[in-house]
């Protein structure tokens, strides 16, 4: 099943599952942090001041990391309550893969683990 017609609607999805996991763990994202999530290199009207500050004031690997996190920790939760979960985010990981967003780098190690998280993911359990 097909649940994202368009990337935006996709961006969407996990922007506000970000938002949402962000509150939850009171730790809200500034403007620049949120700006990230919807940042393109295809978008013509980009908001060049937001990436110059992030870039110039945030540790990306970090902030990739927290979002991986957040992102991990809302599919989790999501996966509980609802047995469509996992699929619908493989669907709209899908649709922004064929595109150059940002936000793939912080969901593909969610949906795409590479060799060894498996394990490292099982030890974390003991």
């Amino acid at each position: 099943m097909q649940w994202f017609a368009t990337p935006k609607d996709a961006k969407e999805f996990f922007v506000g599952h970000v938002l949402a996991q962000a509150v939850m763990e009171s730790t809200p994202l500034a403007p620049d942090e949120e700006y990230m999530l919807w940042f393109s290199a295809e978008d013509e009207e980009f908001n060049d001041e937001l990436v110059a500050r992030f870039e110039a004031e945030r540790d990306a690997a970090d902030y990739e990391r927290r979002i991986t996190g957040m992102l991990r920790r809302a599919l989790e939760r999501e996966r509980g309550s609802d047995p469509d979960a996992q699929a619908m985010w493989e669907d709209g990981y899908d649709v922004l893969r064929h595109g150059d967003h940002y936000l793939v780098i912080v969901l593909k190690p969610v949906l795409r683990p590479g060799p060894g998280s498996r394990l490292r993911a099982l030890l974390k359990r003991r």
